[in-house]
């Protein structure tokens, strides 16, 4: 079990040194697994906490089955650990520069976040990634159509 841990911190470490955005593809899929972890009922669950966190990686070793997908969980997981929290960062900053508005403290904007550890416990399987893009009608006529600048600013930051 020691060497299991280590080798998962190992992994994680890895990960981290070399963060890549996550496509489009890898946040349906991200997404997807919160969706499917919902309609079972553990989507932030604690019992996706519990020693030594099989069930979470039983789970998504079933969600990935189910769509053909060849995903390493601890990879993955680390990616959308790492690149939710790089999310909220670029995503402060655009509010601070008056590009975004929300009404709180930083305290309060994307509360509870996981720390990188390459686990989908309650607090990673809490949040899904926002759309990629935007698009405002009214009377079936297109208003505005944005691309998700947080997305871009992350893009330019590989």
């Amino acid at each position: 079990m020691k060497h299991l841990l280590i080798a998962v911190a190992l992994t994680a470490f890895a990960a981290i040194a070399s963060a890549q955005v996550m496509t489009p593809e890898d946040r349906a899929n991200w997404n997807g697994f919160v969706d499917f972890l919902d309609a079972k009922g553990m989507k932030g669950s604690t019992k996706l906490d519990k020693p030594c966190q099989t069930t979470s990686l039983n789970l998504f070793n079933e969600y990935c089955a189910s769509r053909g997908l060849k995903l390493d969980y601890h990879n993955f997981v680390t990616m959308v650990q790492t690149n939710i929290s790089e999310y909220r960062k670029l995503a402060l900053q655009e509010i601070r520069q008056g590009k975004a508005l929300f009404k709180g403290t930083d305290d309060e904007f994307m509360p509870g976040l996981s720390t990188i550890d390459g686990w989908a416990g309650s607090r990673t399987t809490t949040y899904k990634f926002p759309a990629e893009k935007t698009v405002m009608t009214r009377n079936g006529q297109v208003l505005s159509d944005q691309r998700n600048a947080v997305y871009l600013n992350m893009k330019a930051r590989q």
